[in-house]
């Protein structure tokens, strides 16, 4: 084989090895890309799912609830990024959710239980 020929194979597998390489880094990019996406809608799941478990308030309970389901999954809860990942979702629900605010009307709700249904169907 001349020196020509000998070039252009080396020049052609190291090509191939390039291009090898950058596929394998955009497949591992991917990869991370899709796992973090799952985790983060697995988080979403879990929280969502502890506050209808819970309600409101009750915010250890649901902590708990979140970090031993991720745990039961080999997902670490106390990782910087997994933990911030529940609060964010915990905020994200919190804003979608506001509580539920009940006006102040004087006069209603006496406890008197007849009294009070009387009082709504008046419009107090």
């Amino acid at each position: 084989m001349d020196i020509i020929q000998e070039a252009i194979v080396t020049a052609g597998g190291v090509l191939a090895t390039a291009l090898v390489a950058y596929l394998l880094r955009l497949a591992n990019e991917a990869t991370a890309r899709i796992k973090d996406e799952r985790l983060r809608l697995l988080v979403e799941a879990l929280v969502a799912a502890a506050e209808k478990q819970f309600g409101r308030g009750a915010g250890a309970a649901k902590l708990a609830y979140v970090a031993d389901v991720l745990a039961a999954k080999g997902i670490d809860p106390e990782r910087a990024d997994v933990r911030a990942m529940i609060e964010a979702n915990v905020l994200a629900y919190d804003i979608a959710t506001p509580p539920l605010e009940v006006p102040d009307m004087p006069g209603c709700c006496s406890g008197d239980r007849e009294q009070d249904i009387v009082d709504m169907e008046s419009g107090c």
